[in-house]
């Protein structure tokens, strides 16, 4: 019975070979596409996942109020306060 359903699939891809064509470039393009994104995705997602305690380390940027624009340089000057108002943070560095 399966040999059937395929022998119809292939005559009916025989038959109709630029439909069949688009639909194989298409689905291909599709995962040429998709595997990238995937892979950034993830690589966007897993932030210095790579150190042990990964789960404790956190990323410090501001926010300017009028342009609405993120600033990463945070200064040292809030490593201190933050080190003072919470002292389980063991250490600091500054971004590039």
């Amino acid at each position: 019975m399966i040999i059937h359903y395929l022998k119809i699939a292939f005559r009916n891809l025989w038959k109709y070979k630029t439909q069949s064509l688009m639909g194989i470039f298409g689905l291909a393009f599709g995962l040429v596409c998709f595997v990238p994104a995937l892979y950034w995705l993830r690589y966007e997602t897993s932030y210095d996942s790579f150190y042990p305690d990964a789960a404790h380390i956190y990323r410090l940027y501001t926010v300017d109020k009028q342009t609405g624009k993120t600033n990463e340089l945070v200064s040292g000057m809030l490593e201190r306060k933050l080190h003072e108002q919470f002292a389980a943070t063991e250490n600091f560095c500054p971004a590039k």
